[in-house]
């Protein structure tokens, strides 16, 4: 499809702004003004348009002056035109789906950056029932390897990795971790896991960043963490696990509990 305008052959010495969005008027048939109405790239050609074809139509926004020499190469533009046939006027629109490209950029850029800071698919955990924890659970972000609700899968012989994203609301001096499986009500404390420093543990929002102890309010912070489920335990098909990291005087900062079992 192309547009073509008259030479003005006395007037070849001027330059005139031919915009990249005009106006074309023509007698069409059905057939070319349905070629008209889809988008399509555009070839500026190389000859002197009618002046007041352009000058009617002028936009301030990507000009492009001519005439153009002989043989010189210009850059192709797609746009969607408005058409004028007759006294008529009809001016495309983009159909539904390109609408929605904005948005599907946008969700699919959250969804690389929240796969790289190891939260793509945080999983469903509980509170710790009476324990009052200084970060409440609703404000916990909770990532448990393979497990996005529980009763988590722990496979013996596999090691098993908990990123927690949280944002103390006062200065924290330093933090232990307090892990336990309950079991018929018994709490079985995980070894080499309970009782440990959480401080070695922790980066900044980024999941990069090491941070270090103490902690200041206000401040996102990732607790990375992970643990073997040995081969020497054995299988149990319902427990629960406490997770809890605890201030040196034992003050809850955060906790949390998901349902699991060892296969």
């Amino acid at each position: 499809f192309k547009t073509r305008f008259s030479h003005r052959q006395n007037d070849h010495s001027q330059s005139y702004s031919l915009p990249v969005r005009r106006v074309l008027n023509f007698g069409a048939s059905s057939r070319e003004f349905r070629r008209a109405s889809r988008p399509f790239f555009f070839f500026l050609l190389p000859h002197q348009p009618n002046r007041i074809a352009c000058e009617s139509e002028i936009v301030q926004k990507q000009r492009i002056e001519t005439p153009t020499k002989k043989f010189h190469q210009v850059p192709a533009v797609t746009f969607y035109p408005t058409i004028r046939v007759a006294t008529e006027s009809a001016s495309y629109t983009p159909p539904p789906n390109m609408k929605s490209l904005p948005t599907l950029v946008v969700v699919a850029t959250f969804a690389v950056v929240c796969s790289l800071n190891g939260f793509a698919h945080a999983t469903v955990v509980e509170s710790c029932g009476a324990t009052r924890s200084l970060v409440p659970i609703e404000q916990n972000t909770v990532d448990i390897s393979n497990c996005e609700k529980g009763p988590c899968r722990l496979k013996r012989r596999t090691t098993v990795s908990i990123n927690q994203k949280f944002t103390p609301t006062e200065d924290v001096k330093s933090l232990s971790t307090t892990v336990f499986a309950k079991i018929v009500g018994l709490p079985l404390p995980f070894v080499g896991v309970d009782g440990t420093s959480a401080c070695p543990y922790l980066f900044a929002e980024d999941g990069e960043t090491k941070l270090e102890c103490p902690l200041k309010a206000g401040v996102p912070v990732v607790y990375k963490r992970s643990f073997d489920v040995l081969e020497i335990y054995p299988k149990i098909p319902s427990m629960t696990i406490h997770w809890e990291l605890q201030t040196k005087s034992g003050r809850s900062i955060t906790c949390f509990e998901v349902p699991a079992k060892i296969v």
